[in-house]
């Protein structure tokens, strides 16, 4: 009893410190309880319940975190941010259920480093630790988008499309939409990314008004081209539009 009521105390304390966006706080009285749960060998409803909430809220506290990084070749701090990053997946280690937001992160490190083969690498390694997320695909898509292969972008985009996206892919499109975002800032040439990311705005963020302003300039920028890959992306986009269309008539 007097277990159960440290656990509920750190619990209730832990989220209040992090609704008062105080995460830093909160990050280490939430990981304190997590363990605490994880520990018990019998663990009842109301304890599978908690260690499910306390997964997000750790979730939340990681996507906040890396929102904060700048992870690309150009990037002004490039050094600092790195820096950071390997503290997040420091901090993240070993938590349950973190592995692979910690592989994304370090794939992004080894892109920001130039090192496009090993970051590649990385990725491969999600999709092999776990053949039904499609977090890992969503990533590799973009690195051959960015590398200028849009013909192996959209197949590994094809193959992300087709695994069920869990709840947690929420949290994890957080940082894969912010790689493409940010490769279209540093390089304008590269707009063909607008296709990938519209695709991320509306399945992963559900961000319908993104989705199709990016619809929009596939299908402007492509609707005379001659190439196979082109017309797939113009005709894929314009079924987008319609669906957005639709919800919006509704």
């Amino acid at each position: 009893m007097v277990s159960n009521l440290e656990e509920i105390t750190l619990y209730f304390v832990g989220t209040v410190i992090l609704f008062s966006k105080r995460n830093d706080e909160a990050f280490e009285i939430l990981r304190q309880v997590l363990n605490k749960y994880l520990a018990k060998n019998i663990k009842s409803i109301e304890d599978n319940i908690a260690i499910r909430n306390l997964i997000s809220f750790l979730d939340k506290i990681y996507a906040d975190r890396a929102m904060e990084l700048e992870l690309y070749p150009c990037c002004k701090k490039k050094e600092e941010n790195i820096l950071k990053a390997g503290a997040l997946i420091q901090d993240f280690q070993g938590i349950v259920s973190f592995e692979l937001h910690n592989l994304l992160i370090e794939s992004q490190i080894k892109f920001a480093e130039g090192n496009l083969s090993k970051s590649k690498s990385v990725l491969k390694d999600i999709y092999n630790r776990d053949k039904t997320s499609s977090a890992g695909c969503f990533s590799l898509a973009f690195l051959y988008y960015y590398e200028g292969d849009i013909v192996k972008g959209w197949d590994c985009l094809k193959l992300a499309l087709s695994k069920k996206h869990t709840a947690r892919l929420s949290q994890e499109s957080v940082i894969i939409a912010r790689w493409y975002e940010e490769a279209l800032k540093e390089d304008r040439t590269k707009d063909y990314l607008n296709f990938p990311l519209a695709i991320i705005y509306y399945e992963l963020v559900g961000d319908f008004k993104d989705a199709e302003e990016s619809f929009n300039y596939v299908v402007k920028k492509y609707k005379n081209s001659s190439e196979k890959i082109c017309k797939t992306m113009v005709w894929i986009s314009e079924k987008y539009l319609k669906k957005i269309k639709r919800k919006g008539e509704k």
